[in-house]
């Protein structure tokens, strides 16, 4: 089964493949700061710090994944100068390193209502009773309390 590089690759003038340069990333630590600051807000900005998060994802796996091209090279050069003893036994080769698995491709709306969950398990807890006791403490309103639950339900 081939693997889709096509991300991390283009090909040149003469028709050679060429490893693109890693672009600017961003790691959920990041994101969670664009969240703080917009306090919902901007969207746009946050929509694309989640885009550079996957996006960094994905490189960080390639990355991984040439490491792991190089360690089979190495193993498979020992495995190859492998000679018998002077017993006519030969050692056992190595075995190849397992390969990186590599991440789903999630959307930024995936990664969003999943994280908004956990947001809002943690900010409200886990049952409908806590949620209405926090928002009724928070003051929040009816209409904005039954717009949060039908919008991210559990």
């Amino acid at each position: 089964m081939a693997i889709d590089l096509s991300m991390f690759y283009t090909v040149d003038e003469q028709g050679n493949q060429v490893e693109l340069t890693r672009p600017e990333t961003k790691s959920w630590f990041d994101v969670e700061q664009c969240i703080n600051h917009h306090q919902g807000r901007n969207d746009a900005a946050v929509n694309r710090f989640i885009e550079l998060y996957l996006l960094g994802i994905q490189w960080d796996w390639f990355e991984s994944y040439k490491e792991w091209q190089e360690k089979c090279l190495q193993v498979e050069a020992y495995n190859a100068s492998l000679q018998p003893d002077e017993e006519g036994i030969t050692p056992e080769p190595m075995p190849l390193p397992a390969m990186p698995e590599r991440p789903l491709s999630e959307t930024v709306k995936e990664v969003r209502q999943r994280e908004y969950q956990a947001l809002r398990r943690a900010a409200y807890g886990e049952t409908d009773s806590q949620f209405n006791e926090v928002f009724d403490t928070e003051d929040h309103g009816a209409s904005r309390r039954a717009a949060i639950k039908t919008q991210y339900p559990k």
